[in-house]
């Protein structure tokens, strides 16, 4: 009988963040890896050299005129012109110019533009692009079920929604209504319907259910409790009409592949010890599981699918990152570096960097960055 293969270790370690690491993000085409902690520090690591290049206070930890003591940088992700998007629990959504950055050029102090949406929650922002309009959904400050979605490039609000009021009564979710015991929007995401190309929002909820929207129309479309605990992050994929018929990833460049599905899929990570796989039917307005991972703890503050579309990562409550098949579903293989809780895990690839193999990033409270090689 063969040995089984030990799990390898990082093949490098970033230090230097004195706060615990609550997001990162790999750029879509530059050998980058941002990543953000809770007292505000947005850092950008250079691959190629493994060092810290730029360091900037991003979001403050405390808003003194309302008394919030916020956690820092909540959310990253990066725009299609390759600008960097912060979210912090301050309130504001930042836009950093990050194209030039290098050895002897440094982040600027100041973003190149920010919004100022008054949400101090702990829901993580979706965001929405076509060549005219950004659009960034995020929890609504008067009331945090439901979801404001903005537009990023004019500064200005665009429409509320949230779920149906009564779950039983069949009316779907008009401007201004909230919930009824679903409890806070823990995450949200946005795609472009594969018919009409325009937007479509997906939130995950504190009562362990998510809600589809058509924010056209200001409808909720379709809904499913999918979780036991309140979701903490989901990862959604998607067969725009814009895009080959291959599906790929709402917030970022890379193009995870499952030649075996189409439409839209999800996966959600949860205070439970379960992520749970999904697949939307537009036509019939429904939410279908398609598998469930069992965790043999409870607690994922993330969840990231690769961009090929084979694996995906689960940042646990366990100190532990697990590795699970997606296009092939089941557990991997179980990573042991952190000493406290992982919030955070992303993929990148670069042809020019680690000889052009897939590389992955953790995170934690641990105020750690590691490098993986998997797969």
């Amino acid at each position: 009988m063969s040995t089984p293969l030990k799990p390898p270790d990082p093949f490098f370690v970033f230090r230097g963040h004195t706060g615990e690491v609550q997001a990162l993000k790999f750029h879509p085409s530059l050998p980058l890896l941002f990543t953000g902690a809770v007292d505000g520090e947005l850092r950008v690591w250079d691959l190629k050299s493994r060092r810290c290049v730029s360091s900037v206070s991003a979001h403050k930890n405390s808003d003194p005129n309302n008394g919030i003591k916020s956690e820092g940088i909540l959310h990253m992700t990066t725009l299609r012109n390759g600008q960097l998007l912060t979210q912090g629990r301050d309130g504001f959504l930042r836009v950093w110019d990050v194209e030039n950055i290098s050895s002897s050029s440094a982040l600027a102090a100041s973003p190149q533009h920010e919004l100022e949406t008054y949400s101090y929650s702990f829901g993580r922002c979706g965001v929405w692009e076509s060549a005219s309009t950004t659009l960034v959904s995020v929890p609504a400050p008067d009331d945090a079920s439901t979801v404001f979605v903005w537009d990023l490039r004019e500064s200005k609000p665009v429409m509320k929604i949230g779920p149906q009021r009564d779950p039983n009564s069949g009316s779907s979710g008009n401007e201004g209504e909230s919930g009824s015991g679903v409890g806070l929007v823990m995450c949200t995401s946005m795609w472009s319907d594969a018919q009409t190309d325009l937007p479509t929002l997906c939130g995950g909820y504190e009562d362990g259910g998510v809600h589809l929207f058509d924010i056209r129309t200001n409808v909720c479309l379709a809904s499913s409790k999918l979780h036991t605990d309140p979701i903490l992050n989901m990862h959604v994929l998607s067969s725009s009409s814009s895009s080959s018929s291959t599906p790929v990833s709402v917030d970022d460049e890379s193009s995870p592949s499952d030649p075996s599905s189409s439409g839209v899929q999800g996966v959600t990570c949860s205070a439970d010890n379960l992520l749970v796989r999904w697949s939307i039917d537009t036509s019939r307005a429904t939410i279908s599981t398609t598998h469930t991972y069992e965790m043999p703890h409870p607690g994922a503050n993330d969840i990231r699918i690769r961009g090929d579309g084979l694996i995906m990562a689960s940042a646990g409550w366990d100190h532990r990152v697990r590795i699970w098949g997606w296009k092939k579903p089941k557990p991997l293989a179980v990573l042991r570096f952190h000493t406290t809780q992982v919030s955070a895990v992303d993929f990148g690839r670069y042809a020019d960097t680690h000889g052009g193999k897939w590389i992955m990033a953790s995170g934690g409270k641990d105020r750690r960055v590691a490098l993986w090689e998997i797969y």
